[in-house]
This record gives C-alpha cells, structure tokens and sequence, in this order.
C-alpha cells in the first residue's frame, strides 16, 4: 500500500500543477510543469510559459476608479500599464499561480491570466 502511494505521489509531482484562470467570464484550468524558475504549459497545442516574476494581465467588466483602487489594494498589486484594448497589466508581490487563482474568483474579473511567452517556431 506503501509503494502505491508512493508512486501515485511522484506520478501527479512529475506531471505537474494546475493553472486556474479566467478568461472571458469562463474559469479554465491548464496543466502546468514548473521548470526552474519558467513554467511551461503541458499541452503540445497550446505552448505557452511563463515566469514567477511575470506580469498579470486583468480584464474588467465594470471600471471605475473606486472599484479598480480596491481591487489593487486588496491584492497588493501595483498597475504598470492599460492597454487600448482594456487589460490592465499589474506587477506583483508573490506566487503568481496563487494570486491568478484567487482573482479568478472575483465577480467583477473578466479576464485574469499571467502574461504569456508564446513561442515561435520557425519552419
């Protein structure tokens, strides 16, 4: 019983963490292996990564000053910029899987996710 659990242990720590996002109202889960310091996706048709000091991208439903400040203050977030597009790009103190998970919550979140390399591949 002792070597299953064991086992079954290494198997779910090799293959690696789960991403918990929002994007465009719908919460979505990616598979995640840490690598270091990067994290990579686990899908081969979504290649993505990211890193533990990366930015976090946030897409609001409603802005305005007051609610943008007390989301800011409630999660130790410090803005960097807003794209024209409407994602507000916030640095961060902290794991940054941990920080994505928790605003996904938020009713006010539309999108939240960190801000990903994509790789080029060049044929």
């Amino acid at each position: 019983m002792r070597k299953i659990l064991l086992f079954l242990g290494l198997v779910v720590s090799l293959y690696g963490d789960m991403l918990h996002m929002k994007i465009g109202g719908e919460k979505i889960e990616l598979r995640i292996i840490q690598s270091g310091a990067i994290y990579k996706s686990a899908s081969r048709q979504n290649q993505f990564q990211y890193q533990n000091t990366s930015d976090i991208l946030v897409e609001f439903y409603e802005v305005t000053p007051l609610l943008v400040s007390s989301f800011e203050e409630k999660y130790h977030l410090k803005l960097k910029q807003i794209m024209v597009i409407g994602y507000y790009i916030y640095e961060k103190d902290g794991e940054i899987n941990e920080i994505v998970k928790q605003i996904a919550n938020e009713a006010n979140v539309k999108t939240v996710k960190p801000n990903f390399e994509i790789p080029i591949i060049f044929y």
